[in-house]
């Protein structure tokens, strides 16, 4: 009962526990001033911050592992981890909605499926620490959206694959200057080193996704999967089908939310919130909230 699998008792039980967690801090924040719900955001974020810079420190990290890239922006969801503080104030912007799009939904998928922990026991401080991390995450990306401090324009669709682009490259960087620094690795045989680390499959396919990986090819253009050169291009031999995914379900989103907003569902939905400053608003009232709507 405790060994996590797909749709096993172990998961659903931490699923359940996890939206049970959830809801309860959007219901108890959802009618506080903003002030109090940035504050709250904030010691989320750095609680969350600091778990990931002193990782070394908790066990198992603490005796030694043969991975030391853990304190860095290794991943997507480190890059978010430590992006977000940086965020948490601004309502608007190509990299404010980018962290509620991925941190939401890669905190969920981490949740679904827990690829480093299938087969193993639920009762670990490792899976502990991996779930306390992603639900943090998940807090951090999603409530500031539903409590209605956030806005999306539907002009920034197209820009979210490449943003997705960038941070990949900034994680590769990450990744290198680490190998160099001799975290990881040996820094002679550098393409060696990150094509077997293969962080969020920059260099190579994932080898227990064959189905995704079907896709992929048949959606990128030969040349970057080896066609000429024999080896996959870092990063760009998946770029095409991820720009091509992210883009219309940025633009659904966003045209959900513009959909939400004028008709003021939004209200009721989300609870008090500033939607929009303009020279030009009215005050609406639904179920007893005050919304301020454009």
């Amino acid at each position: 009962m405790d060994i996590i699998n797909i749709f096993s008792f172990a998961q659903i039980v931490y699923l359940i526990i996890s939206v049970g967690i959830f809801l309860g801090l959007y219901f108890a924040f959802r009618n506080k001033a903003e002030y109090i719900r940035i504050t709250a955001l904030y010691i989320i974020a750095l609680v969350n911050l600091l778990q990931h810079f002193f990782k070394f420190a908790l066990w198992p990290h603490c005796f030694g592992t043969s991975f030391n890239l853990i304190n860095t922006a290794y991943n997507v969801c480190a890059f978010q981890i430590i992006l977000t503080p940086f965020l948490i104030k601004k309502k608007k912007g190509v990299l404010k909605e980018f962290n509620v799009y991925v941190g939401s939904i890669g905190s969920i998928i981490s949740f679904v499926y827990p690829n480093w922990f299938l087969g193993k026991t639920v009762f670990q401080w490792e899976f502990a620490r991996f779930w306390t991390c992603h639900f943090l995450l998940l807090c951090t990306s999603l409530l500031p959206f539903l409590w209605g401090m956030v806005e999306f324009d539907r002009g920034n669709y197209w820009k979210m694959g490449i943003v997705w682009f960038f941070m990949l490259c900034i994680i590769l960087l990450n990744d290198v200057l680490c190998i160099f620094m001799g975290l990881q690795g040996d820094p002679t045989k550098l393409y060696q080193t990150l094509y077997d680390l293969n962080p969020i499959s920059i260099m190579r396919p994932a080898a227990n996704a064959e189905f995704l990986n079907d896709i992929v090819k048949w959606l990128s253009p030969h040349i970057f999967l080896g066609a000429i050169s024999g080896v996959y291009t870092p990063i760009l031999w998946y770029m095409t089908p991820i720009y091509l995914l992210m883009t219309p379900v940025a633009y659904g989103l966003a045209t959900l939310w513009q959909i939400l907003k004028k008709k003021f569902y939004i209200c009721s939905i989300l609870g008090p919130t500033d939607l929009k400053k303009s020279k030009k608003y009215r005050y609406f009232e639904r179920r007893n909230l005050k919304c301020k709507i454009s």
